[in-house]
């Protein structure tokens, strides 16, 4: 009965929010996560530990307006996801701008496939179906599946009807594999924590477990890696920053697998550092650091 009462509540914002334009729909979400942040305190311990743990030199003045910027910036991404039955392909195309599509092309051409590494930055389930729009290569996004198998449902429509395809964590490595072989792209976030007995890697000075999917994946299948994250503009469009990350000086084994996983990672905690209030801080990322801390929950 839970999951159905959430699906109502989850359908009825859609339709709400599909009726309102775009704009409209993120200066909404702005106002929801400022509410959030100020009056709900929902994840805000989490939140400002994590901000001291990353910007131990910042005032606290500071890390509140990063904090507030963070529950903005997520509400904005959920309430566009629920709107995305309005966007049409144009509009797609009109707010999402590629800053390296050469580059997609020329990688393409190789025909091992593409790693695309990602984050949750700005509106992260804007990549896949930008990139496929302006570059034409099929696009496989692993996912973690809801638990709420309902709304799940209806994400999996969201995320796939630009023509893309979902891959389940822990079920479809050979489906990734396989994909990668035939040419086309692969998206991963691997941004949040790993299991602790994963390998450790710096991340903003300490070493925490990390996901060595992309760099074991593209190893592996020879594919190239691409860095790719879409950062939100002041006028609520969005730029798709794209770094290659490189792998040619590597062939496939442990060590290389954590070196290139170091790689990406760097990538993305410079984009984080850049953007900080467009990360998902929300998520106890530092929890399983190997100086043993764990991360304390607040409200």
């Amino acid at each position: 009965m839970g999951h159905r009462f959430e699906y109502m509540v989850f359908q009825a914002a859609a339709w709400l929010f599909g009726m309102l334009p775009l704009r409209r729909v993120q200066r909404i979400a702005g106002s929801l996560g400022a509410f959030a942040y100020a009056t709900l305190k929902l994840r805000r311990g989490i939140v400002r530990e994590n901000l001291t743990k990353a910007f131990s030199e910042e005032p606290q003045e500071r890390l509140d307006e990063i904090a507030k910027a963070v529950y903005q910036n997520v509400a904005t991404s959920l309430c566009e996801l629920l709107w995305f039955p309005s966007l049409s392909p144009e509009k797609l195309g009109e707010l999402v701008e590629l800053n390296d599509r050469e580059l997609f092309l020329s990688l393409h051409t190789r025909g091992k496939g593409i790693v695309i590494v990602t984050a949750h930055v700005g509106n992260w389930e804007l990549v896949p179906p930008a990139v496929f729009l302006k570059t034409g290569i099929p696009v496989h996004s692993l996912y973690k599946p809801q638990s709420n198998r309902l709304i799940d449902e209806r994400i999996a429509e969201r995320r796939t009807r630009f023509g893309t395809s979902v891959v389940p964590m822990g079920l479809g490595v050979r489906e990734i594999l396989r994909a990668l072989q035939q040419g086309d792209a692969v998206l991963v976030a691997a941004d949040q924590s790993a299991p602790k007995e994963s390998i450790h890697l710096d991340f903003f000075g300490r070493a925490v477990p990390v996901f060595q999917g992309p760099a074991a994946f593209s190893l592996k299948s020879g594919a190239s890696m691409i860095s790719v994250f879409a950062i939100r503009q002041p006028d609520g469009r969005y730029l798709l920053r794209c770094k290659e990350i490189p792998t040619c000086d590597l062939m496939y084994s442990d060590e290389n697998i954590r070196i290139l996983t170091q790689r990406h990672l760097a990538v993305t905690e410079g984009v984080i550092r850049e953007y900080p209030g467009q990360w998902m801080w929300t998520h106890r990322r530092w929890k399983h650091a190997e100086d043993g801390e764990e991360e304390k929950g607040g409200k």
